[in-house]
């Protein structure tokens, strides 16, 4: 096509046209011309004007939001006091705004949610050309505050190889959990804690519950052994009870389900470190804290709540079943234990989070990432920072707020 085009087409024509276009004055061209200028200069001021108006309903949106936020979670209910909460809020965010006129034509509350209604009036710069001097911009807020139910159970390793410095990071990391927890300020937040090693204590007081077959040697401590399997990685009790090991050594006791903060601080203060490790002794123990039925039965009131699992551990298994007791040294027996009751736990809609603490062992590493519910939920700390930043995290994640709108 450029080959018969070329021809016909001189040099400088482009140039030549333009400035007969301009020159041209006197006829329709000029004419044209001036029309076509206005339609682009007025296409780029009304351009300028509504990119001012997104970003003015922009930062409308944010505030309702952070006010119906703030209202919900605060729980403010009377009218005149929401109204008050977020003109304040409003005159903070917009001080003495010149060209802007903020109006909040509705808030109110109904039940745990927040509805507000805001319009900011702003000032064109160019398109009073076409006779509009100002732009309305509106949005709507609404969030919900609910304090929803629940379960927390920490799976916590205090092996011998947890002892010293290490157990010192984790009864700090714990207790300033707790100290989050409580700050939620939620009654229906539930927290239990699972201290386990070799076996797991249930405490002295259980001895006569029918879940239990057999006595402790030990008065102050009830070591628990296993079922026969599959018995041994399911949570409830049922009609078959669970062996006690008479002679063997265990830590501090289960702390079932509490929202009394300073119970729960102090089992985290007693936590004392022996033992070898047999990881599913803690997860089944954990899950049975959150189980309704026995032998645990705290979870019954909360059934319809979210459960979360949180499985910290330092090291791998080296220790396995050895019919009740968890004397054997089977490490692959006691790895498939842990990724089935890690896969039932999970199947029982309970979120799992992991906790590598220091574990230099890739397998193992490998084993906690697949038990957590994702990979997002897995945490390989490699130290005592980490591992507080690994609490953080978690309660962050527990601490929701749903905003819709």
């Amino acid at each position: 096509m450029k080959m018969f085009l070329k021809p016909f087409i001189k040099p400088n024509f482009v140039q030549q046209l333009t400035r007969k276009f301009c020159a041209d004055t006197g006829g329709n061209i000029a004419i044209m011309f001036a029309v076509l200028l206005f339609v682009i200069v007025g296409g780029l001021a009304m351009a300028i004007d509504l990119s001012n108006g997104y970003a003015a309903k922009q930062r409308l949106q944010n505030t309702s939001d952070a006010v119906a936020l703030f209202a919900a979670r605060d729980g403010i209910e009377d009218q005149s006091e929401l109204q008050a909460v977020a003109q304040a809020y409003f005159d903070e965010v917009y001080p003495n705004a010149t060209g802007e006129r903020i109006e909040i034509l509705n808030i109110s509350r109904d039940g745990d949610r927040v509805d507000i209604q805001t319009r900011n009036n702003i000032d064109t710069f160019f398109s009073s050309i076409f006779g509009r001097d100002s732009l309305d911009v509106s949005v709507r807020s609404s969030t919900t505050f609910a304090q929803q139910s629940l379960d927390v159970s920490l799976v916590l390793d205090t092996t011998g190889s947890m002892r010293g410095a290490k157990l010192a990071s984790l009864k700090t990391s714990a207790t300033r959990l707790m100290d989050t927890f409580e700050g939620f300020d939620n009654e229906k937040l539930r927290v239990s804690i699972v201290p386990f090693g070799q076996y797991v204590n249930v405490g002295a007081n259980q001895r006569n519950q029918a879940w239990v077959q057999g006595r402790s040697n030990n008065r102050n401590r009830l070591c628990m052994g296993s079922r026969a399997q599959p018995l041994n990685t399911e949570a409830e009790f049922g009609s078959d009870p669970i062996p006690v090991i008479g002679n063997a050594q265990c830590g501090t006791a289960i702390q079932p389900l509490t929202n009394d903060f300073r119970a729960l601080k102090r089992t985290i203060n007693d936590l004392d470190a022996r033992g070898f490790t047999y990881a599913p002794s803690g997860l089944v123990w954990g899950w049975r804290t959150l189980d309704a039925k026995a032998p645990f039965t705290e979870a019954a009131s909360s059934a319809r709540g979210k459960k979360v699992l949180v499985l910290m551990t330092d090291g791998a298994n080296t220790r396995s079943v050895d019919g009740d007791s968890h004397e054997g040294r089977n490490r692959g027996a006691a790895d498939e234990a842990t990724r089935d009751l890690c896969a039932r736990v999970k199947g029982s809609d309970i979120t799992v989070y992991t906790i590598a603490y220091e574990v230099t062992d890739a397998a193992t590493r490998d084993l906690l990432r697949n038990c957590a519910t994702s990979q997002d939920n897995f945490f390989n700390a490699q130290n005592a920072r980490d591992l507080d930043a690994a609490f953080t995290n978690i309660s962050s994640t527990l601490n929701e707020l749903r905003i819709t709108s």
